[in-house]
C-alpha cells in the first residue's frame, strides 16, 4: 500500500530537479493517542539512568518524573 505518489519535477534557481509527494491514502491509521501526547507508563520496579547533564537530560527526567518515576539519584564526577 502506497501512502504517498513522489514526482520529480523541474527544480528552482541552480537545482535541476525537485522531488514532489501528494498524500494518496484516504483513511488515518488507528492509533490510540497521538505521538505528542505523554502515554502513561508503568515504572513501578525499572531502573532508570539518565546519562548527561544537559538539557536533554533534564527535559527527560521530568517527563518522567511527571508519568510517575521515582528514586531519583544524581551523580557527579
Amino acid at each position: 500500500m502506497q501512502a504517498f505518489n513522489i514526482k520529480k519535477r523541474k527544480g528552482f534557481g541552480k537545482k535541476r530537479e525537485c522531488l514532489s509527494g501528494q498524500k494518496t491514502q484516504e483513511k488515518p491509521t488507528a492509533l490510540s493517542a497521538p505521538w505528542f501526547h505523554s502515554q502513561p507508563a508503568n515504572l513501578n520496579k525499572q531502573d532508570i539512568a539518565i546519562i548527561g547533564g544537559g538539557i536533554a537530560s533534564l527535559c527527560t527526567a521530568i517527563s518522567l518524573v511527571k508519568r510517575g518515576a521515582k528514586n531519583h539519584n544524581l551523580l557527579r564526577r
